[in-house]
């Protein structure tokens, strides 16, 4: 019912002019960047938002708006529309087949952050996981720290899917994090087949980066080497790998410098110093978060804020808290 009444609401704003109206009153003298933040491309509404964007938007790759933002001296493009990026992070392979053709046909660029050590091995991200060896076990009971979960039981089943998880999202170490998940799929019995409703879910291949970047409308950052939860590596060796390692992978690859990095965190988690400090000593110009919010020649360009997006939201949605969000820096 709330979700009707927001689309009545949107929906009467863009129609009725009043959005447009709100724009022009509220547009910005000084220099602003959004930046988008989307995760899967399978959804119904992708086509929609492109071209909404594409209509009221100046769309720039993640590097053309970084240096048009922090440029010495400030650039004044002829075209008025205000500047956004359009960004996935974790490159799933839906991303491919469903937001790539989008690109070309509108002739748009995207932003893809990559991790490559999952495209290296071609495995399920971690963060499916609890959800994903539930659902496909073979057993009907499972013991893990001295605790049986009955599987057939609901509360039992969701308690196991949330224990998983904690571990995996909280393990110290890459190391560990893997092992626990070793371990976790054979205590569950669940077989190592790849269904096709998995693909889309899986890490792009090396061969579909490299196509996309031949294009010229897709451009790559860095998004950690496993993404773990960075700040909770109790290694700064280890750290500073998952931070490094990544753009050098990637510049390899893809035979130029890699510049941006989207830190693999919650929304609104607050970066931890020492996690900066590794990005910073890797090499990046810039580093982008899952903090909310616009940014400014005065930003922080290790601290950019992004606006979560979805594929399934409607483009109506999404104009009018673009609106909203541009007010709110006042």
């Amino acid at each position: 019912m709330l979700s009707r009444l927001r689309m009545y609401l949107a929906a009467g704003l863009y129609y009725t002019g009043a959005l447009r109206l709100y724009r022009m009153l509220n547009r910005e003298t000084k220099p602003q960047l959004l930046i988008l933040k989307y995760h899967r491309a399978t959804g119904h509404e992708l086509r929609q938002q492109f071209q909404f964007l594409r209509r009221y938007y100046r769309l720039l790759s993640i590097e053309e708006a970084l240096q048009e933002l922090f440029a010495a001296q400030p650039q004044v493009s002829r075209d008025r529309r205000p500047p956004l990026v359009i960004s996935f992070d974790d490159g799933y392979r839906d991303f491919y087949t469903e937001a790539f053709p989008l690109a070309k046909e509108l002739n748009i660029p995207l932003t893809v952050y990559l991790i490559p050590g999952y495209i290296e091995r071609g495995d399920f991200f971690w963060w499916f996981e609890d959800e994903r060896l539930i659902s496909r076990a073979q057993v009907e009971v499972v013991t893990l720290d001295q605790k049986s979960y009955r599987l057939q039981e609901p509360a039992e089943r969701a308690a196991l899917k949330t224990y998983i998880a904690d571990k995996l999202r909280l393990a110290p170490s890459v190391t560990e994090r893997d092992a626990f998940l070793w371990f976790v799929r054979r205590a569950l019995a669940v077989p190592s087949t790849v269904q096709e409703e998995d693909l889309p879910m899986f890490p792009l291949l090396w061969e579909q980066v490299e196509e996309m970047a031949k294009s010229g409308l897709i451009s790559f950052g860095a998004h950690s080497q496993h993404h773990p939860q960075l700040e909770r590596l109790t290694e700064t060796s280890e750290l500073q790998r998952e931070v490094a390692e990544c753009r050098l992978m990637l510049e390899a690859r893809l035979g130029h410098p890699v510049q941006s990095f989207a830190y693999p965190v919650e929304p609104d988690t607050l970066i931890a110093e020492k996690v900066l400090k590794a990005v910073k000593q890797a090499g990046y110009r810039w580093a982008l978060t899952s903090t909310s919010g616009v940014n400014t020649p005065e930003s922080d360009p290790f601290q950019l804020k992004r606006i979560e997006s979805s594929a399934d939201e409607p483009w109506l949605i999404l104009a009018t808290k673009l609106a909203a969000l541009k007010d709110a820096t006042k």
